[in-house]
């Protein structure tokens, strides 16, 4: 975890004369500007203003304590994400700034005088951190503690300010923060069901021309339910997201047509193809060769696979002949390719 801080030192002078304790002003805490950044796997970065503000002078010295912690647990008695092995650095902050670990968790700590080294006004502070422990949140859970003093250092209460830095600023509850995988999505790592169109054997004479009008010959796909083009994914990693299937094989006009080709010996078939989705939603059919990408929302619905979902298409054919066309086994690979909108 690494904390880069631009921090300011207040020059205060004390009188002391025969005193069982410090005469010093009360300073108070709070953090804004919250914000949370993935930077990699596991590796994320959080960033706030830290403010500390004098108030009035008093008859005891505050002494006050900013700790950080990376949560596995989002209760009051949150177990902090031990960073034994990551360097901190601070930079720009006073000698004897009180700086160091406690318990695995950052600690930033100011005291009133007579410790003269005092944190205060508006500090920006980004610090690095990992979620490497399973169950870390992607977040970090500041403790703002407040300790009064009254003559002789005796502790004369102290109150603990808890905020949470958060992708969504800065939260005070529980309550108000996103979920971990709205913070941390998971790539959609994409899998696809091997899919393979045996057309049933058919009469080349019941082809129509590539030249002629309609919409083909309707090919009949022999073992249709069971080669199903379905795709299957992360439900979290297509999350406010949405989706083109493409296909990379190159087309060719064909008596006004755009058509994909089936090579035979000597000969070649003619052919488009449509994707008919098994949710019954025409949206989310594709049809192809396609002028241009068709953006789909993939559906959240749980699969038989933990956190998978998957979607599924029936494939329809439509065959065109020309003049060259012969009898035999004709042949054709279509290469699919996802992607999500930029």
């Amino acid at each position: 975890m690494k904390i880069i801080a631009n921090l300011s030192r207040l020059m205060a002078c004390s009188l002391l004369a025969l005193s069982t304790h410090v005469m010093a002003a009360s300073y108070s805490q709070n953090i804004t500007g919250c914000s949370i950044t993935k930077l990699g796997t596991n590796k994320f970065q959080a960033k706030f203003t830290y403010v500390v503000t004098q108030g009035d002078p008093g008859s005891t010295t505050t002494r006050n304590n900013f700790y950080v912690e990376v949560p596995t647990s989002l209760g009051s008695n949150s177990t902090v994400h031990p960073q034994n092995n990551s360097t901190t650095t601070y930079s720009n902050v006073v000698v004897n700034a009180n700086l160091g670990y406690t318990i695995g968790a950052r600690l930033l700590g100011f005291y009133g005088n007579p410790t003269a080294s005092i944190i205060q006004f508006s500090s920006f502070v980004s610090i690095d951190f990992t979620t490497d422990t399973v169950g870390a949140y992607p977040g970090l859970r500041a403790r703002l503690t407040t300790e009064n003093l009254s003559g002789g250092g005796q502790s004369g209460g102290t109150s603990t300010y808890v905020i949470y830095i958060a992708a969504n600023g800065c939260q005070l509850t529980i309550a108000a923060l996103p979920k971990p995988e709205d913070v941390d999505t998971p790539e959609p790592e994409f899998s696809m069901k091997s899919a393979v169109w045996q057309m049933n054997t058919l009469d080349v004479s019941n082809l129509p021309d590539v030249s002629a009008t309609g919409n083909g010959y309707a090919a009949s796909i022999s073992n249709i339910a069971s080669n199903n083009l379905c795709i299957n994914y992360v439900t979290a990693g297509v999350k406010n997201k949405t989706y083109a299937l493409s296909v990379t094989n190159t087309s060719s006009l064909q008596g006004g047509r755009s058509l994909f080709t089936l090579q035979g010996t000597g000969s070649q078939l003619f052919y488009n193809l449509q994707l008919a989705s098994n949710s019954g939603v025409a949206a989310n059919d594709f049809n192809f060769p396609a002028a241009s990408a068709k953006y789909i929302t993939l559906t959240q619905t749980a699969s038989s696979t933990p956190d998978r979902s998957e979607m599924c298409w029936t494939p329809k054919i439509n065959l065109f002949k020309n003049s060259a066309t012969k009898e035999g086994m004709h042949t054709n690979t279509l290469n699919f390719v996802i992607s999500p909108k930029a």
